[in-house]
């Protein structure tokens, strides 16, 4: 059973700006943290070595921030790592 969505905007960081929908949490509400893939860092031109080592997938962590909604009630997270 798949939870409902919410639209969360993401107040700053390498996303800062952006609303994307994410699941509620089990209660119906928006999760206190999220984590969100970062866009991939541009392909290096072709060598050997990108066959050896493949890009890790970075992840930037935001946290709700109580009380705070934007334009028709979506929640804010913000920042915390990234």
């Amino acid at each position: 059973m798949s939870h409902p969505h919410v639209a969360a905007y993401l107040e700053d960081g390498p996303h800062g700006g952006e609303t994307l929908m994410i699941n509620t949490a089990s209660a119906g509400s928006a999760p206190r943290e999220i984590e969100v893939p970062n866009p991939p860092l541009p392909v290096q031109p072709f060598d050997e070595s990108s066959l050896r080592h493949a890009q890790p997938v970075v992840v930037s962590k935001y946290q709700l921030v109580d009380g705070a909604t934007r334009d028709g009630g979506r929640p804010v997270y913000r920042l915390v790592r990234s």
